[in-house]
């Protein structure tokens, strides 16, 4: 396994979605699989976020805001990680 320097320097994670990240919206239920598949596929940084949203229902439920540095690597998760549910 190559060592990731964003990794070892603790980086690479953020625990904010910066407005130029490129963004989406996943369900909470994925959260462990979704963030697993970015740390073994991808190599940049990322920001995997907590948010409350309305649900279609009427009340709210728990997402996650999931944010790219590289507009490649959103491409890549998009297409790539099967765990992949976007929230309306």
């Amino acid at each position: 396994m190559k060592i990731n320097p964003l990794d070892v320097l603790k980086i690479r994670k953020l625990p904010y979605t910066p407005e130029y990240f490129k963004t989406i919206t996943v369900q909470a239920y994925r959260a462990k699989e979704i963030e697993y598949w970015i740390v073994n596929n991808l190599k940049g940084r990322y920001s995997f976020v907590r948010k409350v949203a309305a649900d279609p229902s009427g009340g709210y439920m728990q997402v996650y805001e999931v944010g790219f540095e590289s507009k490649n690597e959103w491409t890549m998760f998009m297409v790539g990680c099967p765990n992949v549910q976007a929230v309306k």
